[in-house]
């Protein structure tokens, strides 16, 4: 493949969801039908059959930009897709695809499908934007772009006002301190004077402006990737569809800030990568710790997702190796947590609630769902030979032989958050799919049900809802 079709390949994956996430926002305006859910699985499946193509046919870095869109000489719209935007672009497409093709069920019979279908593949083309991005001025806009759609997501049943204050709270606690990386891309320009990535990456400014740079850079990757001490507005994002969750968590915005720091690995330099494990070192020991007292099911998976980014910035503190090791953490974190999430709506579609102390015995009624749930849990704990394991060790490892001198003493952080981790999401599993199904379940029990396809078609928002231990539980009429 040539250089030119491969640079209109490029353009062709991050335009695809882009552009067309607006034909099922037209659809749903005149069709509650199935068709909407078919179109939008089918775009989704477009753009990762691109992803694919130049994963496969690629042989060096690509790049691409859209004509006659210049200021000052600067060509905005430029993009270039290279190894590291390979794996985050893949990742992306494909649980993309995968959660739109699962919202087919999930969110049957929810009114404004239009809209969830449109602002989810606004999400994943904003995502590719941002991850493919050849310039700052791209970067912002797909950063803003995901961080929009996160807010409208969660948001998504917006009658409930619950719902509309954890959106708010999410846009308050990610777009204001992300306004960091808006003084980034200003600062960048007005003292290295182009906003390429690549040039900043080359440049050499007074010691002060870099650091200055790397500041603003670490307020909005921090914010991004829910980081002390901007975490706490993860676990508020759970109010929305679960889809959108495993999306938000596994594939876009909260990769955002991990791809970022990435990116800019180059320049953590000095007392930098300090700053990087003490805040990814305490946050993910932090998270671990709240996840073990959670008694909600997608409140223990928020943490989690806050705990394995904590390990991927401590594995960037290590070193070269580190960052293969926090690149391969991100790369199992998003297949698990992906699968946890969805197993996770699997089970509140069946038993109506999420309270882990009102669950047990699902493995019974939904075989399949819990035993790749199971798979999810036991790859999330480290357990050899999975993934999971594969990406811990490196980041063991890595801490061991740390470039930066005295960094060595994090492996104690590393060892007890592997830990931690194991514990919160055997606990969760075990009190969800194993075991006795406790007797005040308002369930009593839930009928047959052998796998994803068979979730329930409840509407979301219908049925009489009651208040328990700060938990909504909806009836249980089938």
């Amino acid at each position: 493949m040539d250089g030119l079709s491969t640079s209109y390949l490029l353009l062709a994956l991050i335009f695809t969801p882009t552009v067309l996430s607006l034909v099922p926002l037209i659809l749903g305006g005149f069709t509650q039908s199935k068709i909407v859910d078919y179109v939008s699985t089918l775009i989704a499946l477009i753009a990762l059959v691109f992803a694919s193509v130049l994963t496969t046919a690629y042989t060096g870095p690509v790049t691409a930009a859209v004509p006659n869109v210049v200021a000052n000489n600067v060509q905005l719209f430029s993009f270039r897709f290279d190894a590291l935007s390979l794996l985050f672009s893949l990742v992306v497409a494909l649980m993309g695809c995968v959660i739109i093709w699962y919202s087919n069920s999930y969110m049957q019979n929810e009114r404004g499908r239009g809209r969830y279908y449109f602002l989810m593949l606004f999400f994943i083309g904003g995502m590719l934007m941002l991850v493919n991005a050849d310039n700052l001025v791209v970067f912002y806009i797909g950063w803003e772009i995901v961080g929009i759609c996160s807010f409208l997501l969660v948001g998504f049943w917006y009658a409930d006002p619950i719902k509309n204050e954890a959106a708010k709270k999410v846009f308050f606690f990610t777009h204001i301190p992300g306004e960091a990386l808006l003084l980034f891309a200003v600062g960048a320009y007005a003292w290295t004077g182009s906003v390429n990535i690549n040039a900043l990456l080359t440049s050499t400014p007074a010691a002060w402006q870099m650091n200055t740079l790397l500041a603003l850079a670490l307020i909005a990757i921090f914010a991004k990737s829910a980081q002390t001490p901007f975490f706490s507005w993860l676990p508020s994002a759970m109010q929305g569809p679960t889809p959108v969750s495993a999306l938000l968590h596994s594939a876009a915005m909260v990769p955002a800030g991990v791809y970022l720091a990435a990116r800019l690995f180059p320049l953590f330099t000095g007392a930098w990568p300090w700053v990087l494990a003490i805040i990814g070192g305490f946050t993910l020991v932090l998270a671990a710790t709240f996840a073990m007292r959670a008694n909600d099911l997608k409140e223990v998976l928020a943490y989690s997702t806050i705990t394995n980014l904590g390990f991927m910035f401590l594995a960037f503190s290590f070193g070269p190796i580190g960052l293969v090791a926090g690149l391969m953490q991100f790369l199992a974190h998003g297949f698990f947590k992906a699968c946890l999430f969805l197993g996770a709506g699997a089970v509140d579609r069946t038993a109506h609630t999420m309270d882990l102390n009102k669950l047990g015995g699902l493995s019974r009624k939904m075989p399949y769902t819990a035993a790749s749930f199971t798979i999810a849990a036991v790859t999330l704990a480290g357990v050899p030979p999975l993934a999971g394991f594969v990406s811990k060790w490196l980041i063991y490892s890595s801490s061991i032989a740390a470039t930066t001198a005295g960094l060595q003493v994090f492996v104690i952080v590393v060892l007890a958050g592997s830990v931690l981790s194991a514990g919160y999401i055997f606990r969760a599993t075990v009190s969800v799919f194993y075991g006795q199904l406790p007797a005040d379940n308002p369930c009593g029990g839930v009928r047959r049900f052998g796998s994803l396809r068979a979730i329930s078609p409840r509407h979301h928002n219908t049925g009489p809802v009651q208040r328990d231990s700060g938990h909504t539980v909806r009836d249980c009429a089938y």
